[in-house]
C-alpha cells in the first residue's frame, strides 16, 4: 500500500524545484515527492507509536498509555480525570507487542529489536 524511492539530485537548484514541484512522474504515475530525513529505527511515532519514523503526516492513531485510537494527549483517566498523562489507574498497554507497559517503554521487545537493528546498521556503516 505504501512504499518509498529515495533519489538523489546533483544540483541544489534542481532539487529546490522538484520539493517545490511537490510531486513527480513515476512510470506515468503522480508521486508525491518530500525531503528525506534520516531516522533511527528507534526513533517512535507520536501518533502510531510505531518504530523507525516520525508522525507529522501518520494518520493512525494509537496512545502511548493504553493503546487506545486516539493520541497520547488526549488520554483521560475515567477515574480520577486525569488527561494527558498516566496515574496510577492507568493500566498499561503497548500498542506494539500488546504487553502491559507504555509504547515507549525499554521493556518493549519492539524497542529492543529496533535497537538491534540500529546496532548493527551502525556497526555495518563503520566496517565499510
Amino acid at each position: 500500500r505504501f512504499g518509498s524511492i529515495v533519489f538523489t539530485i546533483e544540483n541544489e537548484e534542481k532539487r529546490q524545484e522538484i520539493l517545490k514541484q511537490k510531486e513527480i512522474l513515476i512510470a506515468g504515475t503522480a508521486t508525491k515527492v518530500v525531503k528525506y530525513l534520516k531516522v533511527s529505527p528507534t526513533t517512535q511515532c507520536n501518533s502510531c507509536q510505531k518504530f523507525g519514523y516520525t508522525g507529522d503526516r501518520c494518520s493512525t492513531r494509537a496512545c502511548r498509555y493504553c493503546a487506545a485510537a486516539y493520541l497520547s494527549k488526549d488520554y483521560c483517566c475515567p477515574t480520577c480525570l486525569i488527561s494527558g498523562r498516566p496515574c496510577k489507574h492507568t493500566t498499561p498497554l503497548c500498542i506494539n507487542c500488546k504487553e502491559k507497559h507504555f509504547a515507549n517503554s525499554r521493556d518493549c521487545e519492539n524497542l529492543r529489536a529496533a535497537k538491534l537493528v540500529h546496532s548493527t546498521s551502525v556497526e555495518d556503516s563503520i566496517e565499510e
